[in-house]
């Protein structure tokens, strides 16, 4: 009786139908293991990672002085829109009026800081960048001062105790917001037409956000 015959008969005997399963395979395997085993396919080479792309810092102050401007230029629409009401209105609804330009005054003068921050933020390394930034740094102290006697005249409106100072403060506030919307006017202007080089007006006209500043 042979070796492999025995063999089965053991492992039949012992553990039933699965181990001589099993038992079967084991030469196989050993034959396997035997011979010579086909060589693992080789791993491939690790596939490395695009380069990162570095922002253009240019293109980032650009964006950020337009969104900054159109933050200011969108405070003083809702100043201007807010001051067309009745003056001898109702009590309740004068105060209605009052109370949404004091928290407008208070946005302006917020809108107006981040613009100046904005500006301010013109990439070191860009010299060309930081020539545009005080020519824009010009504009924005004359922008700056009008908003300013804007917000003061809003504060009046906001504070007025009664139908006729009431009546000529939003007159004279009316006015001041005009001219203010005219300043920050000239500054949007000079974004779009005040660019020294060809990189500083490129990186504010391929701005979205200046795009929507000088077309609004």
């Amino acid at each position: 009786m042979g070796p492999k015959r025995t063999t089965v008969t053991i492992v039949r005997m012992a553990t039933g139908g699965l181990a001589l399963s099993v038992a079967l395979s084991l030469p196989l395997a050993s034959c396997a293991f035997g011979s010579d085993a086909a060589a693992p396919a080789s791993a491939s080479a690790p596939v490395s990672p695009a380069p990162a792309t570095t922002p253009d810092p240019t293109l980032a102050w650009a964006d950020g002085v337009c969104t900054a401007a159109a933050g200011v230029r969108d405070e003083i629409a809702s100043v201007a829109q807010d001051l067309v009401f009745d003056p001898m209105a109702s009590g309740s609804a004068v105060d209605q009026v009052q109370g949404r330009l004091d928290d407008r005054s208070a946005a302006i003068d917020t809108a107006v800081d981040a613009l100046g921050s904005a500006i301010g933020s013109a990439p070191l390394d860009v010299p060309a960048a930081l020539e545009f930034a005080t020519a824009l740094q010009a504009r924005y102290v004359i922008a700056q001062r009008a908003i300013a006697e804007a917000t003061s005249a809003v504060d009046g409106v906001a504070t007025a105790s009664d139908p006729w100072t009431l009546g000529l403060n939003v007159a004279a506030a009316i006015v001041s917001v005009r001219a203010a919307a005219q300043a920050l006017g000239d500054l949007a202007s000079a974004v779009s037409t005040s660019a020294t080089t060809d990189a500083v007006s490129e990186a504010f006209t391929s701005s979205a956000a200046c795009q929507s500043l000088t077309s609004g």
